[in-house]
């Protein structure tokens, strides 16, 4: 367990409301922050999103929810799912959000706080982040691709479980951090002559000064880690890497892991650095989308 004090974001949650019509109340808060999505009265959620807008014009998004076909995943990417489950079990969902102030990092990472959160209160994610979708239906796609998800009988890796956390989000930063075993950090421009070509998991790059933790990711770690180091000074991740005389990397493998379980131990780490250090990593959500 860590000796640091934690630092856990506080959020003034609103009450529960029904999503339906949501966002005709003016009576939301008219700013940036974080919204969450559960069937009526159950206690584990479905959904927790961010938004850089007033929260009820996002919320706004999810009208398609309630249309005579699934929505494409745009302007919202979690519409399709909702739309399935209310298809599948006439599913009623209720909405409460939080206003966010500062930087969109720092509210994104606020986001991720509040999914890991969730992660450790009920071993699992929200049921619909990491653009998951219920047994029984295909995802739409992007708008102007025009497919429009289907039932189906056939599952995919939307319809995969959650990753359970691997550790507690209150840890030391060392080399069993979140539960998992960490390479010893190395220059990070040596990287392609020590990982696998193939191999697949979570990576971490911090300043070889000061220490200072730079950036966590997840994806094929040679190519991704390769990536970071070549950007250039006018990428705004870039700009910062090139500050630095060393970047050091570390990395730990995950095996045969769908890509959204990837994504959900990323984000316990973000979550886990905010809760112990009270920041985010100073390339992070940088240059990159992360919906919400």
């Amino acid at each position: 367990m860590s000796s640091a004090t934690p630092r856990p974001p506080m959020l003034a949650w609103t009450p529960w409301q029904p999503l339906r019509r949501s966002w005709l109340d003016r009576t939301l808060p008219s700013s940036p922050g974080l919204y969450r999505i559960r069937s009526f009265g159950q206690a584990q959620l479905l959904y927790i999103g961010q938004t850089g807008r007033a929260l009820h014009q996002r919320l706004r998004d999810l009208q398609g929810v309630y249309g005579p076909e699934m929505p494409y995943r745009d302007p919202h990417t979690v519409a399709p799912a909702l739309w399935a489950l209310r298809q599948l079990h006439a599913a009623e969902f209720e909405v409460s959000v939080a206003a966010v102030e500062g930087t969109a990092p720092h509210r994104k990472a606020v986001e991720a706080y509040a999914i890991s959160q969730h992660r450790e209160d009920f071993g699992v994610s929200p049921a619909l982040n990491f653009g998951r979708m219920p047994k029984g239906y295909t995802m739409s796609s992007q708008r102007r691709e025009r497919q429009r998800g289907q039932p189906t009988d056939q599952d995919d890796a939307s319809h995969l479980g959650s990753a359970p956390p691997m550790g507690p989000l209150l840890a030391e930063l060392d080399g069993s951090w979140g539960g998992h075993a960490w390479s010893p950090w190395t220059a990070a421009g040596t990287v392609a002559s020590q990982v696998p070509a193939q191999a697949v998991g979570l990576y971490r790059i911090r300043s070889g000064v000061t220490g200072a933790l730079l950036y966590i990711g997840q994806g094929r770690l040679r190519d991704r880690l390769t990536a970071h180091v070549a950007k250039a000074p006018s990428h705004v991740q870039g700009a910062i890497f090139k500050l630095e005389p060393e970047l050091q990397a570390s990395w730990t493998v995950i095996f045969d892991s769908p890509r959204h379980q990837l994504l959900e131990l990323e984000n316990d780490l973000i979550a886990s650095y905010l809760l112990v250090s009270g920041q985010v990593p100073a390339a992070q959500f940088l240059g990159e989308g992360r919906g919400g």
